[in-house]
């Protein structure tokens, strides 16, 4: 690699201006792409908190029909538990 820039450097199609503006193409091409990852993050973020929150009443409705309201349940990786 460092072959190919030094013959690129020494070439005589070296142009610092047309140089300066490709790499100022691909730094707002990386804020971009960065800008574009962090809003698919956030969408990843909202999707999971939906399916907790789903979760949550599967869990609450599935304890009021096991054992009624004033029932205290453990929630354990596989059942639900009356006390």
């Amino acid at each position: 690699m460092g072959n190919d820039l030094k013959h690129f450097l020494s070439s005589k199609q070296h142009n610092p201006t047309k140089i300066d503006g490709k790499i100022n193409a691909l730094s707002l091409h990386m804020d971009r792409m960065s800008e574009r990852l962090d809003m698919h993050a956030k969408h990843l973020d909202m999707v999971e908190r939906s399916l907790l929150e789903v979760e949550d009443e599967q869990v609450t409705a599935a304890a009021s029909q096991k054992g009624g309201e004033n029932a205290l349940f453990l929630i354990g990786p596989e059942s639900l538990i009356t006390l």
